[in-house]
């Protein structure tokens, strides 16, 4: 169902742990940070506690993709704080367990280069051809490494309905090759 709501600022309140609100901008490793929707609802509650020395990031965004794909590409477009994405996961329901697609280290020099020069960042991650089909995806991005308001404007997920030709299906119980 979607959910469209026009929520005063000051409404928003602090979220437990001082974390970053409209209202209230700041992190706090090591603390359990939650939220219970409030005023946006319940599909907006979390829990989490910020590790970025342990997860290698300081934040992230999920999405629910409409059709489940086998992604073939991943896009993400940013104004300023690019090169802050360094994971970029998937997953087939809520209850599986996440794909890694992409993980490496920030790319400060991407902000700096593309800022200087005024220009967006549209930027494709190197990432591999799923063998199932997900309808989830997560961005992790960190917001210590690149210095900026780490803006993502949108993020672009190219899939197939079917599994690339020549790949093994996950579901596969035995591979026979015959020369």
């Amino acid at each position: 169902a979607e959910v469209t709501a026009t929520v005063l600022r000051s409404a928003l309140g602090k979220v437990q742990g001082a974390v970053w609100t409209p209202l209230v901008a700041s992190y706090s490793p090591g603390t359990v940070l939650s939220y219970g929707g409030g005023v946006l609802g319940e599909q907006f509650a979390f829990n989490h506690v910020q590790n970025p020395e342990q997860d290698g990031y300081t934040e992230w965004i999920e999405a629910t993709i409409a059709q489940p794909v086998y992604v073939v590409s991943v896009e993400v477009g940013s104004p300023r704080g690019m090169g802050m994405v360094v994971g970029i996961k998937v997953r087939e329901s809520p209850a599986s367990q996440w794909m890694s697609l992409y993980k490496a280290e920030a790319l400060p020099s991407e902000s700096e280069k593309f800022s200087r020069n005024q220009r967006y960042w549209a930027w494709e991650a190197p990432v591999c051809r799923t063998l199932r089909r997900v309808s989830h995806i997560r961005i992790e991005i960190d917001t210590q490494a690149v210095a900026d308001w780490n803006y993502i404007d949108y993020v672009k997920v190219v899939g197939t309905l079917d599994i690339q030709d020549g790949a093994i299906p996950a579901s596969a119980q035995a591979v026979v090759y015959v020369p």
